[in-house]
């Protein structure tokens, strides 16, 4: 990221593991420089998934969960959600 101040993702939240790999970027990324900021944004997508035989919006759970994590240990600012029409 060299000397990036901010730090833009959109549309990256598919499945558990890759948010989980999101979250672990973004926390060496904040902690690599001070005063960088991270935006993510992100549409709660829903799919069908076969082997439950139910819709699940997959990574959006983790999403969160990490979020709030975040925002209780790592962040000067607080995490916000944005809603919008």
């Amino acid at each position: 990221l060299g000397d990036a101040d901010v730090v833009v993702a959109a549309d990256c939240v598919y499945d558990d593991v890759a948010t989980e790999a999101l979250f672990d970027a973004c926390g060496r990324a904040l902690a690599r420089r001070s005063g960088r900021i991270v935006v993510v944004a992100l549409e709660k997508r829903f799919n069908f998934e076969l082997p439950s035989l139910s819709v699940r919006a997959h990574g959006y759970r983790t999403f969160r969960r990490r979020l709030e994590e975040f925002a209780a240990t790592r962040l000067a600012l607080p995490a916000q959600r944005l809603l919008f029409d």
